[in-house]
């Protein structure tokens, strides 16, 4: 879940880029007209105006184009405010420009529809209302505050030209046309979004899903190479075990070196398991207190000498999960990279704390206490097949996320201060009248 998160935000800022872009060539086509009507106004019709004033704010619009379109060609991900601070300082710009040359009396003062629609298209539907009350604003301001060009004259003989039912007229059509635009193009924008998320996230499972099968793949026929040579090796340690004339300490190294061999065997069977359930189980509903129990025995029997301490921080009752072998697999995976962690600094023990959250999930916190993980391959995990151990791929976290994401869960470890490090898995509980139906 955590990896779709970021994957949505890093496209959803691609995005932006390329909209960034798009809008650079729309401001390109509207400063050039804007230039062609004031060297129109100057030269030709003579209209009295502030000249140096727009020409300097038309230099500013020119910078801010050129800017926008730098911006849009860098790798750097743009944010959704910086993107709306763009829009809103050509929105500014462009008041100012409408107040230089008859406010709401010029006609083209309808051109703050092009850098809304845009906004309203492309921005969250906060920031679009934002957006749309700073173009309203701007107009309405633009009735009162503006310096009158004779060529808009519309007062038809009124003394306040803002009275003129022509220019109100414009102006609630305007109130209403931007009203409109940004509450239906919003709406289509957001479910335009969603859907990309989705599309998105229905992607990433997909490729997931393909790293598990290659990893099944995989994972069976590294089993099947080396279970042979692990079976010769055992029969092998076990004759030499047997011989006559052994002191002790050969001994208790022989009856090392067969315990190692048959660990490499459930290592193996371990990982064939876990690549085989994340590829295909069957999902069921289990209460969350019995399924947790059921994954400690199951953990404790594996690995005897661990220490499993487990604390339910609130009442379970009336919580189910929705669980499958590749979660109870995955789950079980990262007990046992949680003990492998204890047991590196001499220790066998592990703590478990389980607990609901306000947004309907179980919080698991998994702690050991080994040396932590480094920087480096915390900010892999779950990503790339890394690993704490030297001689490790990092396969069990690598499945384990993936089998968590399938289900609407999320995972991620962190270092503790005191030492050892910290597992933090979430996954949505099903109410217990849900499960009945």
């Amino acid at each position: 879940m955590l990896v779709s998160s970021l994957l949505s935000v890093s496209s959803d800022s691609q995005s932006r880029s390329r909209y960034l872009r798009l809008l650079c060539w729309i401001r390109v086509f509207a400063v050039s007209g804007q230039i062609g009507a004031i060297l129109v106004a100057q030269f030709r019709l003579q209209l009295q105006m502030d000249y140096s004033l727009l020409w300097s704010l038309i230099f500013g619009l020119v910078l801010l184009t050129a800017y926008s379109w730098h911006q849009s060609g860098q790798q750097k991900l743009v944010s959704e405010t910086a993107y709306g601070l763009n829009l809103a300082l050509e929105i500014i710009g462009f008041s100012i420009l409408i107040y230089l040359s008859g406010g709401a009396t010029n006609p083209f003062v309808f051109y703050y529809l092009v850098p809304l629609a845009v906004g309203v298209a492309t921005l969250s539907r906060r920031n679009a209302w934002i957006l749309c009350g700073l173009c309203i604003a701007s107009y309405t301001l633009l009735l009162f505050q503006y310096q009158p060009l004779e060529i808009f004259d519309m007062s038809h003989g009124m003394v306040v030209s803002w009275r003129s039912p022509h220019i109100l007229g414009m102006w609630m059509n305007f109130i209403v046309s931007a009203l409109l635009i940004t509450y239906f193009v919003s709406r289509m924008a957001d479910q335009i979004r969603s859907q990309e998320r989705q599309l998105a996230g229905r992607d990433q499972r997909q490729r997931e899903d393909e790293h598990l099968l290659a990893m099944g793949t995989f994972a069976a026929g590294t089993a099947h190479e080396l279970g042979t040579p692990l079976s010769s090796l055992a029969i092998i340690l076990q004759d030499l075990s047997q011989q006559i004339g052994l002191d002790e300490n050969q001994k208790a190294e022989l009856e090392i070196a067969c315990e190692q061999v048959d660990r490499c065997k459930t290592i193996l069977q371990r990982l064939v398991s876990a690549a085989h359930a994340a590829q295909n189980s069957t999902p069921r509903q289990i209460d969350a207190a019995e399924f947790l129990k059921q994954l400690i025995d199951q953990a404790k029997n594996l690995f005897p000498s661990a220490e499993i301490d487990l604390d339910f921080a609130e009442p379970l009752a009336a919580l189910n999960l929705e669980v499958d072998t590749a979660l109870q697999q995955s789950l079980l995976n990262l007990l046992a990279n949680a003990l492998e962690s204890s047991q590196s600094k001499g220790s066998s023990r592990i703590q478990i704390v389980a607990e609901p959250t306000i947004d309907n999930r179980l919080k698991i916190a998994i702690r050991d206490f080994g040396k932590g993980v480094s920087a480096e391959v915390l900010s892999k995990l779950g990503k790339t097949l890394v690993s704490n151990k030297a001689e490790g791929l990092g396969m069990g976290y690598f499945l384990a996320n993936a089998s968590i994401n399938r289900i609407g869960g999320q995972l991620s470890i962190r270092n503790l201060p005191e030492g050892g490090s910290k597992t933090l898995v979430e996954l949505p509980l099903v109410q217990a009248t849900e499960a009945e139906n």
